[in-house]
Formats: C-alpha cells, structure tokens, sequence
C-alpha cells in the first residue's frame, strides 16, 4: 500500500473530503470504462498505422468528458479540482498512470510510512 499527499496547503488538502460529499449520490460511470476500452483499441490502431510502432498509451490520448458518474480515480480529481487544486490536467482521464505522472511531476508526494 502507498500513500501520497498532494503539494498543495493544508487547508485545501483538508476541504477535499468536504467537497466530494457533494458527489455522494453520483452512479459509478460503467459508461466511461466502455469508452476507455474502445478509446484505447482506437488509439492503439492509430499509433499502429501512424507510428508504425507499438507503444505504451498515454492518459492525455484517451477520450474524456465530464458526467455526473464517477469512477473511484475521478473521485480525487473531483475534491481536489473543487478546491482549485488539480492533481492532473482536468480534460485527461484520471488513470492510475496519470497519476503516476503527477508523483513524477511532484503534485503529488509519496508519503514513507514504516510500519
């Protein structure tokens, strides 16, 4: 299990849960994971024919759009955009790679817990 706190003030960092309450009532966005298998064959192929080349998908190549469904990563972008605080690029789908990117770019910290 890893940990990470987002570099921004800790008082935005402790109105985040406040904010997401907000969502509470919101589906779970079956409809999104249906667009994200579809995106990626069609960025696949695209790569495929453009690049000629195989290569890893990129969460800024995906299709993305705004609804009143959740899935559990747009649920930390969501509090943290609602403080004015983005984790990552609002139009990039929230995948655990765009994450990723965000601890290479330094918004979010990994915190060093010993257990």
């Amino acid at each position: 299990i890893q940990f990470f706190q987002v570099d921004c003030p800790a008082d935005l960092r402790y109105q985040t849960p406040v904010q997401l309450t907000k969502y509470g009532e919101c589906s779970y966005d079956w409809v999104l994971i249906l667009k994200l298998i579809a995106g990626g064959v069609v960025v696949f192929f695209r790569n495929l024919i453009k690049e000629h080349t195989i290569r890893r998908i990129r969460a800024e190549e995906l299709p993305y759009g705004h609804n009143e469904s959740l899935i559990c990563t747009e649920a930390i972008q969501v509090a943290y955009l609602a403080v004015g605080v983005p984790i990552i690029d609002p139009d990039t789908i929230p995948t655990p790679s765009a994450f990723k990117q965000a601890e290479l770019d330094g918004t979010l910290i990994k915190l060093n817990f010993k257990w």
